[in-house]
């Protein structure tokens, strides 16, 4: 048994907003030793920006919510918020999941267009 052999896959899910590199290195053990880990768990391709851009769909429909009266309009931006969060669930208990497949691509496309433009 190598160093590594014993990581749970929930102490692995705890580090997946981080980096790849950052997560082996808080986890002190090698990049490669780690990603053959995460393959034999179940992790083919590490989630972190995945999350990110679901976080950062997040935070943009908190900010439009902010500068809301109308109160409809605030419960249909607060329920596209709480998909997001579903979604970004999938993506913590499925991380090989397609993004795309969650997340229609022209959404994270025009949202991140739109959050440059502010």
């Amino acid at each position: 048994m190598t160093k590594g052999d014993n990581i749970p896959l929930d102490e692995i899910k705890s580090l997946f907003h981080l980096r790849i590199k950052e997560a082996a290195k808080k986890l002190n053990i090698g990049e490669t030793r780690f990603k053959e880990r995460c393959r034999n768990l179940g992790v083919s391709r590490w989630p972190r920006r995945k999350i990110s851009s679901v976080d950062n769909l997040i935070n943009y429909k908190k900010s439009i919510l902010q500068d809301l009266t109308n109160e409809s309009d605030k419960a249909e931006i607060q329920e596209e918020i709480n998909q997001f969060e579903k979604k970004k669930e999938i993506i913590f208990t499925s991380p090989s999941v397609i993004l795309r497949d969650l997340i229609p691509h022209s959404t994270i496309k025009e949202i991140t267009w739109k959050r440059y433009q502010i």
